[in-house]
């Protein structure tokens, strides 16, 4: 199933369950966070309330899967998996150079064990946890994810919020224990990834209008974070303030 965006079940679905797991306008209400200084003022503080959708978090998240780079890392990581010491210097005696130093005599190349992989599934006759792209990880879990929700009632807020922890607890009817990929593996790679479609400073499904720019920046603002991809911040960029700052000090205090 390539464009879940369009899908009249599957994109819904996807924003419902995105909406539970970001409600971010329960967040903004919430007096118990950061509060940015100019709240009262921010558009998205108005009606209506903000959402994940006015981030275009689904389209984002599709040119994720299909931008295909995890792949290409994918199956480079899978070839020295099979063959470790290809990495390894040109030495006579490898075994020997890594006992020398302490190390197991046959190295291991295993990302996806030290949680080094974004993306991983695990394979169900050895229970070895191998390394995805999203592409395949989530088409793999599509069919099972209508199922499931097929055969759970979410009628309201609550229901979403039952369904979404079962899935995050393996404990999802419909979510069969054969599925390739687990519920809970699933739920913790899509609130990852839409995490980054909400922070996300290239999002191209945002015109390059200054309120559009303004309004993208949003989520990054309500958790206090003004940095951002396009602003500077190394230390020449830093020295060039302190000097307009000196500047206008001394032009202010000469008068």
């Amino acid at each position: 199933m390539q464009n879940f965006v369009q899908d009249p079940e599957l994109g819904p679905l996807l924003l419902e369950l995105g909406r539970t797991i970001f409600p971010l306008q329960e967040w903004l209400n919430d007096t118990g966070h950061y509060q940015p200084d100019d709240a009262a003022a921010l558009p998205w503080r108005q009606s209506p309330p903000l959402q994940i959708e006015d981030f275009h978090v689904l389209q984002r998240l599709s040119a994720m899967i299909e931008d295909g780079a995890d792949e290409k890392l994918r199956q480079r990581w899978l070839k020295i998996a099979a063959a470790p010491r290809w990495m390894e210097p040109l030495l006579p005696y490898p075994s020997n150079w890594r006992g020398a130093r302490g190390l197991d005599e046959t190295p291991v190349f295993a990302p996806a064990d030290s949680d080094n992989v974004a993306t991983t599934t695990e394979e169900l006759r050895t229970r070895q946890r191998l390394p995805r792209a999203r592409r395949e990880f989530y088409e793999l879990c599509w069919p099972w994810l209508l199922k499931s929700h097929a055969v759970h009632p979410t009628p309201d807020q609550q229901g979403w919020v039952d369904y979404a922890t079962q899935l995050f607890t393996d404990t999802a009817a419909g979510w069969g224990k054969e599925a390739p990929v687990k519920s809970s593996d699933f739920m913790k790679r899509l609130a990852k990834d839409l995490a980054i479609c909400l922070l996300d400073m290239e999002n191209p499904t945002f015109s390059d209008s200054p309120a559009d720019k303004y309004r993208q920046r949003a989520v990054l603002m309500e958790a206090g974070e003004y940095r951002s991809r396009a602003n500077s911040y190394s230390p020449r960029d830093v020295q060039k303030r302190v000097d307009e700052l000196e500047r206008q000090l001394a032009s202010k205090l000469g008068e």
